[in-house]
């Protein structure tokens, strides 16, 4: 709005590039990420070590979809391009973040993820949780403890397992899903 008046025909930042050409773009992306501006939509980040994680993470997706979610994208961490990630993350209303236990902790790369967005105000979006684990349950403790500093609204329970995610998971995360896709289309 201040540089609404203003007829800018360059834009010099101090780290990026120089715009020149589609100036007004620029200025328009810029407001819609500094306001917390989001499309519907949802991105499912997880990482998986033998393949529960990932079931869980395609079942969110399975649910939101039948809810009648358009855009769903799924990330996995250890493959995906952190940038790309946070691109998706800033651009869509909703994320679902889940990873196994590891170490006494979480998964390092979903972790990873966290400290970045923990550093950054996404706040107005819809978070879902979900992780599993064999001796302590620590993935999705560790994954609300990051929402605390990241104050997203987190949507139902998280969904949460013990040594493989059987039906009974996979059932609770299609719910979670679908709970998901509810709240970001829905959105007053």
């Amino acid at each position: 709005p201040k540089l609404a008046t203003l007829d800018i025909q360059m834009i010099c930042s101090t780290h990026g590039p120089v715009w020149e050409q589609e100036v007004s773009k620029a200025i328009a992306t810029y407001q819609r990420l500094s306001s917390g501006q989001t499309e519907d939509g949802l991105v499912i980040c997880y990482g998986s070590m033998y393949g529960n994680t990932q079931r869980i993470a395609e079942a969110v997706a399975r649910g939101a979809a039948e809810a009648g979610l358009k855009k769903i994208i799924v990330h996995n961490l250890s493959v995906s391009q952190p940038s790309y990630v946070l691109a998706d993350i800033f651009r869509y209303r909703g994320l679902a973040v889940g990873g196994p236990t590891y170490n006494g902790g979480l998964f390092p790369v979903v972790e990873d993820l966290l400290k970045r967005l923990a550093g950054r105000e996404v706040s107005q979006h819809v978070l879902g949780c979900f992780g599993g684990f064999t001796w302590s349950g620590q993935a999705v403790k560790t994954i609300e403890k990051y929402n605390e500093k990241m104050r997203m609204t987190q949507i139902g329970q998280a969904v949460e397992w013990k040594q493989g995610a059987g039906p009974q998971a996979v059932e609770s995360a299609v719910a979670l899903g679908r709970m998901m896709a509810e709240a970001i289309m829905n959105k007053d």
